[in-house]
């Protein structure tokens, strides 16, 4: 009897996924990087992330954050602060973890968003002693 590996399933099923995403985003940010730049830099971030490139995650996801800023984007600009954070917290860089942190508050803060703002805070907490994501 075979035996399938559901988790190995999932974990196959969502790269694909991620791939495909990824493969769109670069079309219509191609077409109006306005609209797609910024959501296309925070699939590159995580695709970084989910590789183990910690590092240069956190920075693909600043730059993320930078162009939805400049394009009003301000959801997305908290979001891509909070991926930041994180990534900066498994880079083992908790300070400029804790800042990235306090602008993905800001944002979701000006997006009114405050019950983000609260999750944003309590995630860092757990996060600052972790290693991993």
């Amino acid at each position: 009897m075979n035996s399938v590996n559901v988790s190995a399933v999932r974990s196959v099923r969502a790269a694909l996924f991620a791939m495909f995403a990824l493969t769109s985003a670069v079309a219509f940010a191609g077409e109006c990087p306005a609209n797609f730049l910024h959501k296309l830099q925070v699939l590159e971030g995580e695709m970084k992330r989910m590789s183990g490139r910690a590092a240069e995650a956190a920075a693909t996801h600043a730059r993320a954050g930078e162009t939805a800023r400049q394009y009003g984007y301000v959801h997305i600009e908290g979001i891509a602060a909070m991926l930041e954070s994180r990534a900066l917290v498994a880079a083992g860089r908790p300070a400029d973890a804790e800042r990235a942190a306090a602008r993905a508050d800001d944002a979701f803060q000006r997006w009114g968003a405050a019950s983000l703002v609260r999750e944003t805070a309590a995630s860092a907490m757990k996060t600052s002693s972790a290693s991993v994501i």
